[in-house]
């Protein structure tokens, strides 16, 4: 009979169980006292456990334990914490004294790998269309959580979109504004937009993610910085502290537009090399390798348009005529290149000048019309 009573109440105490309830932010259900996704777990010393892993930050989390679907512990007022930054939180219920405890972890920021994802095609990628698992496009760490990778021989074009992602998902990934080759920018984490590439020529691209300096309290401090090679070396090279940063070299393309070349007249004198980047507000050297060695500063470079640190314009380089012409594309001329009546309005530079030509008239940005 003694131990039939045993038996009884073992069974009994190994049938409790025990739910934290409370608000959604923390439980996913409200005050749910039977929400099986948050039975507590027997541990070996008698006591229980539930783990609630990535709590954002908040104030006054709210909760109380269940036993058994019905018995709130306690009967008074709710148990509450605050998380100051993204954590997991453990939850400790005792059953032998109804003690309640818990403890905050902040959220270790761990980096296992990082893939570019982005719209492969080619050597873009290597093929593979945003895929955060793609082992050909993880990163090589090539210093303390910084990584890079190149990709060779990449097509010329104008819509190449990329973002970081890290761990195999997109949980943790970074974005931002591609400001000029070779320019250390902010890489945004869980950026909405893409990272937007255009080239005009095949080139090689290398990707570089710095997260030594990223705080992931404050998602701020990780940096990117994307550099464009053309494939094919080269004639000459621009040095210019693009968009106001650290002054780096870029290959430049020949010029083929008429309207961006040397001309006196109707006759081309030099067609010039030219680059797109975004203003830096001081001047450039120029050279035929990408070296300061040999290379010509050209201090007060002509200016046209409205060129302000920032903003997108086009450089060029004229080596025989001796000039760099900085022309900021954001701004319209008073005439811009149209056709009507089978002529077409076309800007060219002419003895140092931009100009507009125009049914046989000339005229300069500002649409007056010059001799």
């Amino acid at each position: 009979m003694l131990i039939a009573l045993v038996a009884t109440c073992v069974s009994a105490f190994a049938q409790d169980t025990y739910v934290v309830a409370g608000v959604s932010a923390l439980c996913g259900s409200n005050w749910n006292a039977t929400d099986p996704n948050n039975q507590m777990t027997l541990q070996d010393d008698g006591t229980y456990v539930k783990t609630f892993t990535n709590v954002a930050p908040a104030t006054n989390y709210q909760f109380k334990v269940v036993k058994n679907g019905s018995e709130w512990i306690p009967s008074g007022d709710n148990k509450s914490f605050d998380v100051a930054t993204e954590s997991d939180v453990n939850i400790y219920y005792n059953p032998v004294n109804n003690d309640i405890t818990w403890t905050i972890t902040p959220k270790a920021f761990e980096v296992n790998k990082v893939v570019v994802a982005g719209n492969g095609s080619e050597n873009w990628l290597n093929g593979a269309v945003w895929d955060v698992n793609a082992d050909a496009n993880k990163m090589t760490e090539v210093a303390d959580l910084v990584y890079e990778i190149t990709y060779q021989n990449v097509p010329a074009g104008d819509d190449y979109q990329v973002k970081f992602a890290l761990n195999g998902a997109w949980t943790d990934n970074f974005g931002g504004t591609f400001e000029g080759s070779g320019v250390e920018t902010n890489a945004n984490y869980n950026s909405s937009g893409n990272i937007l590439l255009s080239f005009a020529n095949e080139s090689n691209i290398t990707l570089r993610l710095d997260l030594s300096n990223f705080n992931y309290d404050t998602k701020n401090g990780a940096k990117m910085t994307i550099t464009i090679e053309n494939a094919v070396a080269a004639a000459y090279y621009l040095k210019h502290a693009w968009g106001g940063g650290e002054a780096t070299w870029q290959p430049l393309q020949l010029n083929d537009d008429p309207k961006y070349a040397y001309r006196n007249g109707d006759d081309v004198i030099e067609w010039g090399y030219f680059t797109e980047g975004v203003y830096g507000e001081t001047g450039c050297y120029a050279n035929s390798t990408a070296s300061d060695e040999g290379s010509t500063w050209f201090g007060n470079p002509v200016l046209h348009g409205n060129p302000t640190l920032g903003r997108t314009c086009r450089f060029t380089y004229f080596p025989e005529w001796g000039r760099v012409y900085i022309i900021d594309t954001t701004v319209p001329t008073a005439i811009t290149d149209v056709k009507a009546d089978s002529n077409r309005a076309v800007k060219l530079i002419e003895n140092g000048q931009v100009v507009i030509v125009k049914n046989g008239m000339k005229y300069n940005v500002m649409g007056a019309a010059v001799k």
